[in-house]
């Protein structure tokens, strides 16, 4: 497990009220913060909106966007969390998914949070570990750049109709998200083998999310109901903590 902080909560409100909690305090006063869009962390964003959150001066980045698609798709990540985020003063730095060569708006958008710095992430885990869209088997060090979306990922956002025209997704590089001050992974939904991979595997490209192992400040939050075929185990680990509501 490595230096990774793992929080079990008694139930997946807990977890987005922790998360919420969480985003408060690495966000206040940052220059850049980076957010994932995904179902893991869409009660993240409305418990953050319901308590008003004051995300005024922070410049936050999506860390994936989908590829072809019209800016004003409500679909688009960066429309999602406008959403989800309702009436927060936070100024988001968006791909643009409509951009003519996707592997240089990529870049743009690498280099811009690279440049500004990151205070923190929010992540979430891919049922494959992928993180934003790098996905398994891609090298670590891989450049920002335009993905094709693997068969699993298709299905994990839908199938093909649910993003059309969609071919694929631009991301943030794992070398930028990790340079972040601060991680944090919200782990929902069906991950049971991505996550326990992450905690009990070995560090490899065929898990992206491994490499959160090498990152000195992870905190990873999951629900007891994520974690019961194993929580015995669990619970055994360092670094680990329960929260209840």
């Amino acid at each position: 497990m490595s230096g990774l902080r793992l929080r079990v909560c008694s139930g997946v409100q807990i977890v987005a009220r922790v998360a919420s909690d969480w985003v408060e305090e690495h966000a206040r006063g940052s220059s850049g913060f980076g957010f994932a869009v995904g179902r893991s962390v869409e009660d993240t964003y409305r418990e953050l909106a319901a308590r008003k959150a004051d995300l005024g001066g922070v410049r936050g980045f999506t860390i994936d966007e989908l590829h072809p698609m019209d800016p004003s798709d409500e679909r688009t990540f960066a429309a999602r969390l406008d959403a989800l985020l309702g009436s927060s003063d936070l100024t988001v730095e968006r791909f643009d998914p409509r951009a003519g060569d996707p592997d240089r708006e990529a870049a743009r958008i690498d280099a811009l949070a690279a440049q500004i710095g990151l205070s923190g992430c929010v992540l979430g885990l891919g049922p494959n570990g992928h993180l934003a869209f790098n996905e398994p088997g891609e090298p670590f060090g891989a450049p920002p750049r335009f993905v094709r979306f693997l068969p699993e990922t298709l299905a994990h956002l839908g199938g093909a109709d649910a993003v059309a025209p969609a071919k694929g997704g631009m991301t943030m590089s794992l070398r930028t998200i990790l340079s972040a001050d601060a991680l944090l992974l919200v782990v929902g939904g069906q991950k049971q083998d991505a996550f326990e991979r992450l905690i009990w595997g070995p560090l490899t490209m065929d898990l992206p999310a491994s490499i959160l192992r090498l990152h000195p400040d992870v905190t990873i939050l999951t629900s007891r109901e994520q974690a019961e075929e194993r929580l015995d185990e669990l619970l055994e680990l360092p670094r680990i903590e329960t929260v209840d509501g």
